[in-house]
């Protein structure tokens, strides 16, 4: 997670429309991507960080503003939301974890 710089940007739709990232929070990495490339974002996700087919490996992500609870309440959330992909995205194992920006 770190912020996008300027001049970033990437493509977010089949149609090629590119989002500005300067500023903006972004999930970085994966195994298919150079280290630290942004993959995602509050406003949109890349091409490059969409479900597949051959999909088996995911990150979901909760943003919330620096003034939230960022304590108990936001690791209900994210434990509940494991429990929703269990129940109904397919997901065998759920690991959560939250953050804290600054």
């Amino acid at each position: 997670m770190r912020y996008g710089q300027a001049g970033e940007k990437y493509v977010f739709n089949s149609a090629g429309q590119e989002i500005e990232l300067e500023g903006l929070i972004c999930a970085c990495g994966g195994a298919a991507e150079p280290a630290g490339a942004p993959l995602g974002n509050p406003v949109k996700d890349s091409m490059a960080g969409k479900l597949k087919a051959e999909t088996d490996e995911v990150l979901g992500v909760i943003y919330a503003s620096a003034d939230c609870d960022a304590g108990r309440a936001m690791a209900a959330h994210a434990q509940r939301f494991g429990v929703l992909l269990k129940d109904f995205g397919g997901a065998r194992e759920v690991q959560t974890s939250c953050i804290q920006g600054g």
